[in-house]
């Protein structure tokens, strides 16, 4: 299938700002998860462009990588953030995730970001403690 960007939850205007910037870099344009792939594998999405009955809400933005080197990965990525787009969950599809549903993957990536959020603000309290009471 060869090395391909997956988009979810941008606007139109935003995902011609994001393909604008990555053919600037030579790669190709993004392809569009839509709302009702949701119940359809990774991997037939990535396959073959299937369709689905599902339904998703849009309000998490998605970028997901399949095939690209590291060093694409770090690129694309650092390309997307500097844009003026709500920032991203970034994610590589692995061998384990492209066995899982739309769906499925952006359900773990969301608990993932949340559990991270979470981590990082309990430490940035515990690294203010004062250690009064």
């Amino acid at each position: 299938m060869g090395a391909r960007v997956y988009v979810f939850g941008f606007s139109e205007g935003e995902k011609e700002l994001i393909d604008r910037s990555l053919e600037g870099l030579g790669a190709p344009p993004t392809v569009r998860i839509l709302s009702n792939q949701s119940d359809v594998v990774l991997g037939d999405i990535v396959s073959q462009g299937r369709q689905g009955t599902g339904s998703l809400d849009e309000s998490q933005m998605v970028v997901l990588f399949h095939e690209l080197s590291n060093q694409g990965v770090y690129t694309i990525m650092n390309t997307i953030k500097s844009l003026d787009v709500a920032k991203p969950i970034f994610a590589v599809i692995t061998e384990q995730s492209i066995q899982w549903t739309f769906a499925e993957l952006l359900d773990h990536l969301v608990r993932e970001r949340e559990a991270f959020e979470r981590s990082n603000a309990s430490g940035r309290d515990a690294g203010n403690d004062t250690g009064q009471s």
